[in-house]
């Protein structure tokens, strides 16, 4: 696993709190199977089960029982059999972490104000706790302050911070364990944004509920809403991931479509103008091209020999990541701005925007 971008507080996971401008190899991770960048901090699932996390701890986000801070990896207490990790966080204020088990259920770790943990309590947990009610997650997304999930039946729960509507059962009211979106039954993988979420169906739409004030709930508004909209003129996603007030979504023909925020040209459509409704990512041809969780195209980037998934923090203006994990050896490959274009003699790749 390589990383490279901001270093403060050992996010980079090198053994240092140097910034790195090309990719740095995390230490002694060797067997990863996913990796999620959270606000500081980050986190990673090995083929064992374990996670291990470092960065930032100031809230026990790591989960080893501390609040130091980490400049390489640590084991996370007690998870054994995980499948998946989330990191929560946007411009450095996400400050918990949930994994999901094998056995279906879900365990959380960090900060607790507003009750992301799940476990009906408001209070920090430096170890994970078991989030309350839930046995058949699929999935798991962890935003700033509040926490979404798939379950088995199709149906999304969320606990949290529910200032903008964000878990989507109706009201503004916070929640310390899971309600249940109101009228999702098919969803098939959901997204936390910073104050919004996005589930993709089984039929390929797409609904968002929450915060809408940038239009990132694309349904032609930018009125908030508490429970789940329909993103305009979406029927074919094969994936969607919500942003810091914008979202993407890769559609059946292999194209990528963005809407919300574009104050840093995050939407890939050649301008700087918020869209309410999803617009084309200029420049992406028939390849695996998937946007993930939040920022802006980093600019100016070579990377070369990667074959192995990778994460970043980089703040340019605002926060900007950019992760790459290769299909299969990359002799090279630039990012200037707009996605470039994956010819035959081009190795394809997955582009991972993160924040």
């Amino acid at each position: 696993m390589q990383c490279w971008g901001r270093n403060d507080n050992g996010q980079l996971g090198d053994g240092t709190t140097t910034n790195r401008l090309t990719p740095v190899l995390v230490s002694n991770i060797t067997t990863a199977t996913s990796v999620s960048a959270g606000g500081g901090h980050a986190c990673a699932t090995l083929a064992d089960g374990t996670v291990q996390c470092w960065g930032g701890n100031v809230n026990g986000q790591l989960g080893d029982g501390t609040t130091t801070n980490r400049l390489t990896p640590v084991l996370v207490s007690g998870i054994t059999t995980a499948t998946s990790v989330s990191a929560g966080g946007f411009f450095l204020t996400g400050f918990h972490t949930c994994a999901t088990l094998a056995d279906g259920t879900v365990q959380c770790w960090g900060r607790n104000g507003n009750g992301q943990l799940g476990d009906g309590t408001t209070t920090n947990r430096l170890t994970p706790v078991l989030v309350s009610n839930i046995t058949t997650t699929t999935s798991v997304s962890t935003s700033s302050s509040h926490t979404c999930a798939t379950l088995a039946d199709g149906t999304v729960q969320c606990w949290g911070n529910n200032a903008n509507g964000q878990l989507g059962d109706g009201t503004t009211t916070n929640r310390l364990t899971p309600v249940l979106v109101s009228g999702i039954t098919t969803a098939t993988s959901v997204s936390a944004g910073a104050f919004h979420n996005c589930a993709m169906l089984a039929d390929g739409t797409v609904q968002c509920w929450g915060h809408n004030a940038k239009g990132q709930l694309g349904n032609g508004t930018t009125a908030d809403s508490n429970i789940p909209v329909q993103v305009s003129n979406i029927t074919t996603a094969t994936s969607v991931s919500a942003g810091y007030e914008f979202n993407c979504a890769t559609l059946a023909g292999d194209t990528v479509q963005c809407w919300g925020y574009n104050g840093n040209g995050q939407l890939g459509n050649n301008v700087t103008a918020d869209s309410n409704i999803p617009v084309q990512v200029l420049g992406i041809v028939p390849g695996i091209i998937v946007p993930l969780r939040s920022a802006d195209t980093l600019s100016d980037v070579e990377i070369a020999g990667i074959a192995v998934g990778c994460i970043a923090f980089v703040i340019i203006l605002t926060l900007i990541g950019l992760c790459v994990r290769s299909r299969r050896r990359a002799d090279k490959l630039r990012a200037r701005g707009a996605p470039v274009a994956v010819t035959p003699q081009q190795p394809q790749v997955i582009v991972i925007q993160t924040s």
